[in-house]
Formats: structure tokens, sequence, C-alpha cells
């Protein structure tokens, strides 16, 4: 094929939008559609490669892998291979442990797969992912490994006529599988092969049913087409729907491009775009882990987010010049054929063995503690310590739960009923419970769930949440009419999103009752509050009825930021906030709980008697971290709750030093 001057400017346009967009720069909060951009010129290049060999009776799927290979593994090895490097000086065993897997499921061509079942990619939680970016490549290995073959296949059997028609069809079935899953699993719509190969068959027909323009329309079209990637990367955002059916504008936008064929595009054959074409593979594969490393550090402002796309485009230059660029002269060597290409294609392969290796080690250890005093690790294992019941008894979907049963053989004395911050007490409840009086606790817990039956959540549309609780209610008045009930939930952050708002894609209040809101209003404030009402006074009538108050929240994870915290040297936590911070993040709800105080005889029971002091709440106590994320108490953490817990049934005092039941 020959060299297309409009292609190479569109892979500049893609690594740039792309760059732009997860460096933050205004302007491009749809800049990842870049990677929709690469997917169809993938397609349109690999199709042209497939079918011309095919039409000269010279193509051969092991001479396909070989160039693919070549153009790929290299560079991305040797990325990995500096990523791995610079991370042992800098990241926490659990950290590092992470980064060795994907970077084996990187090099394995499958790290789509994995980021499906971790995060999704516009979460917070993605700029702690080293590797991130090479779920796109692993997509288009993917797509490169069956291609062939099924056109291999196909071309044995059918005409070419047939050929072209059933490429068309598994575009619409690609596509349509893509719009239905983006609404009902947006993650796996993203990362999966099945829902994005239409995007690369799309480019692939293009080539088999090129067009013939006047110079003058070849120019409007290749206008029309930049203008739909500019309003793409312009409109949309992380917060629509995607790919669905919004990724039909960039991907039919660089099609329409590829077919104007407008070689002498001031916009798609400049000095510029001609070199930031030629680099794009390696700029993309080196700029993510710099957005990380800068968000690592905390270097967050425009000026550092300059520097790193700077180094973006040296490091891409660099890898171009010395990595790529020399990849390419393995095919020089001269030998039989058929060895030679064995040999070419072992080699290239045989390039990524040593970081496999290394990847491999770093699993095997853990992360290598050893390079950290021994605190640090013990800080940072206590993201680990949670209730271990908790796949057991919280559940996330449906309306139907097994009971769970905490303490000993006895009567049912007291039922826990609430979401995961319930999930995250109740074993310093049994605790209490224990100390005083034989018998069980029934759990009822529901993850992301607030108590209150018909409530509704927008960010979670399959969830059953208002059911379940209606049915529990309705449960409890019937078979447990007068046993204690302690209600712990978290709703502020549902009905505000105010703590770390960038880990949903949704603005503005998660929950409703009858009607979705964008925006919070008197409204739904009124309509929450009748309906919070509501629940109590069934849940208390005839009964006792705890809530406890919302514990403390923080804007990081706190056992890695008190590990980095010692790895540092620092010996006194600044992993605080102040009780005024407490007390606005909390005052809606907690204005609702006093009025169900004197409205329906409720006690309730406040964490900030035994988690702040002296106008400040505190993340670690005692050399501990008291969370195992930002929000959720851990197994060490609850154990200072014990003593409020205590006041169901008697006083008495404990600290997170002291024994009680098992800790």
């Amino acid at each position: 094929m020959e060299f297309r001057h409009d292609i190479n400017g569109l892979r500049a346009v893609a690594v740039l939008s792309v760059v732009l967009f997860h460096f933050g720069i205004s302007g491009f909060k749809g800049g990842f559609v870049g990677v929709d951009i690469f997917f169809v010129i993938s397609g349109y290049l690999m199709t042209g490669i497939i079918f011309t060999k095919y039409s000269k009776n010279e193509f051969s799927i092991f001479k396909f892998y070989q160039n693919r290979a070549k153009r790929i593994i290299p560079a991305l090895t040797v990325m990995i291979g500096f990523v791995l490097i610079g991370c042992y000086f800098i990241l926490l065993p659990s950290e590092y442990e992470l980064l060795s897997e994907h970077a084996i499921a990187s090099l394995g061509f499958i790290s789509n797969v994995v980021y499906w079942r971790k995060s999704g990619y516009f979460d917070t939680a993605a700029h702690s992912k080293w590797l991130l970016h090479t779920w796109s490549l692993s997509v288009e290995w993917q797509f490169y490994i069956l291609y062939p073959i099924g056109l291999t296949i196909l071309f044995r059997y059918l005409s070419l006529h047939i050929v072209k028609m059933l490429l068309l069809m598994g575009l619409f079935t690609s596509l349509a599988f893509s719009i239905w899953l983006t609404y009902k699993s947006a993650n796996a719509a993203f990362y999966f092969l099945p829902s994005r190969a239409w995007q690369m068959l799309f480019g692939g027909l293009v080539f088999l049913y090129p067009l013939s323009y006047r110079p003058l329309l070849s120019k409007y079209l290749n206008y029309a087409g930049l203008m739909g990637i500019g309003l793409s990367i312009y409109l949309i955002d992380g917060n629509d729907a995607w790919p669905g059916y919004l990724a039909l504008l960039p991907t039919i936008s660089t099609g329409i491009i590829i077919l104007a064929n407008r070689q002498e595009s001031i916009y798609t054959n400049n000095v510029l775009s001609n070199w930031m074409g030629k680099i794009s593979y390696s700029v993309y594969l080196w700029h993510w882990p710099l957005v990380v490393f800068l968000s690592y550090q905390g270097f967050t402002s425009l000026s550092w987010s300059i520097l790193g796309v700077s180094l973006s485009l040296l490091l891409g230059y660099l890898s171009w010049r010395f990595i790529e660029s020399n990849a390419r002269l393995i095919d020089k060597r001269s030998g039989d054929v058929k060895f030679l290409r064995l040999n070419q294609l072992g080699r290239v392969c045989t390039i990524a063995l040593p970081v496999l290796l290394i990847s491999f080690v770093i699993n095997y250890t853990k992360g290598m503690p050893e390079r950290f005093d021994k605190a640090v690790f013990q800080a940072e294992m206590q993201a680990n310590n949670i209730n271990p019941r908790t796949s057991e008894c919280l559940i996330s979907s449906g309306i139907n739960a097994e009971d769970c049963f905490y303490g000993n053989d006895g009567e049912i004395n007291l039922i826990v009923f609430g979401d995961s911050h319930a999930n995250s007490m109740v074993t310093a409840i049994e605790s209490a419970m224990m100390n005083h009086t034989k018998g069980k606790i029934l759990f009822i817990g529901y993850s992301a769930c607030s108590t209150i039956p018909g409530i509704k959540r927008r960010d979670i549309p399959y969830s059953q949440c208002g059911e379940f609780v209606e049915e529990q209610i309705t449960r409890l008045e019937k078979d447990y009419s007068n046993i204690p009930v302690v209600i712990i939930n978290r709703p502020s952050v549902s009905l505000f999103n105010q703590t770390n708002p960038e880990k949903v894609k949704l603005k503005g209040p998660l929950v409703y009752f009858n009607k979705k809101y964008s925006e919070l209003s008197g409204e739904l404030f009124n309509e929450f509050e009748n309906y919070f009402f509501a629940a109590m006074e069934r849940l208390s009538k005839g009964r006792q009825l705890y809530i406890v108050k919302a514990v403390p929240e923080y804007s990081v994870d706190i056992p890695n930021s008190y590990a980095r915290e010692l790895k540092n040297g620092i010996e006194n936590s600044m992993l605080t906030i102040s009780m005024d911070q407490y007390r606005e993040r909390n005052q809606f709800m907690h204005r609702l709980y006093e009025s169900a105080a004197e409205k329906f005889d409720v006690t309730l029971l406040d964490p900030t008697d035994y988690l702040c002091e002296n106008g400040f709440c505190f993340a670690v106590m005692q050399n501990t971290p008291l969370y195992y994320d930002d929000n959720h108490l851990s197994e060490a953490g609850n154990k200072l709750l014990i003593p409020m817990f205590e006041s169901i049934w008697g006083k008495s005092n404990i600290d997170l030093e002291g024994n009680s039941n098992g800790y």
C-alpha cells in the first residue's frame, strides 16, 4: 500500500487528542475518541494488507503476525521495562504487585479483560493503573489474531462478494451488540473486542468499497470528517454512555476522511502532523505512565500537565528513533525463508521474555516488600483487613438474601440493617454484644443501599435496593416486631455525590424515588425526607431503634496514604479532617437523624466521640490505619467503636490494642 499522508495525519490527531485529554487540558474532554480513530485506521490498513496480498496469492498469516509483532512488541516491552524499574523505587508492595500483574496482562495482550474486571476507564482509580492504556493494544492484537484466520477460512469457500457481505453483517452485529452492552454494562462494552470490532470492520469496509471524487468534493469530505472528529472531542465526555451509538460520530468521521483520500490537506499533511503521526504509537505508549506518575506524586497543576505533554513527545520520539525504527531492520537478515520467518517472530517475542520474567518475580514476591521498613508493609495490609464474611453476607443485587448471623447460637437479640458501612461495623457490634450477653445478631446488608423503601439509584440502574428494603422491613414488622434494630448507612454521599465525585460518571444526586434529578432541588430534599421519616416510623414501632451517624470520610485511600507517609519518613500522620468539614458534609442527614430521634424516640450513636478529638478526626491512631479505603472502617478501626455499641447493653472501655472476642 502506498503511503497515505491523510492517514498519518489522522494518527497525529488521534494521539494528540488522547494525550491532551489524559493530561486534563481544557477543550479536550472527549479526547479519548482518539482510540476510536486508531481502531478505524487499523481496520483499514489490516484489511488492505490482507486483501492486497490475497489478490496476488502472497498472503501469509505467519508473516502477517510477524509484522504486527515487530510493530507492537519491542516498543511496548521497553516501555513496560522502564516502568517496572522506575516504580521499584516508589510503589508500595501491593501497588508493585498489581503493576506486575498488569505488565503480564499487557505483554500477553489480555489487559482489556483485566481492566474490565478491575475498574472503569473514566474512574479515579484508573489513574493508579500504570499500564491502563495497553487495553487498546490488546483489543487490536486480538483482532489481528482472529481477523486473518477468519478471512482465510472464508476465502477458501466463498467468493469475494460474499466475504464482503459477511464483513458488513459482522459490522452491524458488533455495532448492535456494542450499543446494547453499553447500557447493560458500559465497562464491558468499552473494553471488549466484540463491542469494538465494528470500528475496525468499518475501517476495513472503507478499504473494500473505495469511492472516487472530484477534487472539490474530496476537499469538502475531508473538512466534514475533521469537523466530526472535532465535535466528538469537544462535545463528548466521560459522563456519556460510551461507546454506544455516540461512537458512530468519530468512527464515521474518520472513515469519511480516509474515503476522501485528500493527500494535500493542510490539516493532515503538514510538518507537525507528519512528525506526530510518525511517532504516534510511541507517544501513546509513553504518555500514560507520565500521567499516572504526576497523579501519584500529586503534581496536578497546568504547568505540570504541559511538562507531561512535552515529555511524552520527547520520549515518544526517542522510542520511535531507537526502538521502533531499529525493530524493523530485522527483516534484512538473510537465510531460508520459512526458517527466517520463524526465527524473526521468535526473536521479536523473545524480547519480551526478560520483562515477563521480572514481572513474574515481582508478583511471586508480593511486590518485593523487603524494599521498605516492615511498618510500611503492615500499614498497607490494612487495605485487606475487611470483614471476612463480606461476600457471604453483603449482597449487591436482587431482592433475596440468605440470613446472615453473627454471635453465638441462641435467640436473636439485635438486628443490624444497612449498607457496606454496616458491613464494616457489624463485627464490632458482635464483640460489644458478646461482652455482655449471649445470642446472635441478624445482619441485613445491601451494598450502596440506604435503608429507605422505594429508593433508587441512577448510577446502579439494575439495583433493586428499594424493593429489597421494603421486603425486609415488612419481614421485620411481621417476624421480629420487638427486637432492637441498628441502622448504619452512608446516604449523604449518594444524595450529594460530594465525596470523590470523579469515582462516578454521573453528576448530581445519585438517588431518587419517583423521578430522576440531574441536580439537587428542594423537591428531592422533601421527597427524601418524607420517605426517610416513613421508614423510621415503621422501624421504630414497638422496638428500640438505633441510628449510627456517619463516620468521618477522607478523599484518599488511607492504608496506602499512611504507608507512603511512613515510606517518606513522616512520623505524625497528616491524614485528618476537621470536625467542621465533617459537620458540613453530613449536616442534612444529621438533621434528619436528630428529627427522627425526637419524633420516634430513636437513639443516635455518634462515632466521632471515638474517632475525633480536639476538633479533628483521625484516620490513623496508634500507628494503625482505621480504614481499609477512604471511608470504610477496617476490622482494626471498628474496634474503637465497641464502647459505643456496648451502650446498647451496658458500658465498658476498650482501646485499639485491647482484647475483645477474637481481635
